[in-house]
């Protein structure tokens, strides 16, 4: 049961890191995207 419920949580914890590091990625992508189509350089 120990075992079982640590690989549980530990099946969690990364899909919880992978899902924060998908959704800061597209975020940063998206910030860059307005960035630089708003720019006044462009």
């Amino acid at each position: 049961m120990i075992g079982n419920s640590d690989t549980h949580w530990g099946i969690i914890i990364a899909c919880f890191f992978i899902k924060n590091t998908y959704i800061n990625l597209s975020l940063s992508h998206t910030f860059k995207l307005s960035f630089f189509t708003e720019s006044p350089f462009t």
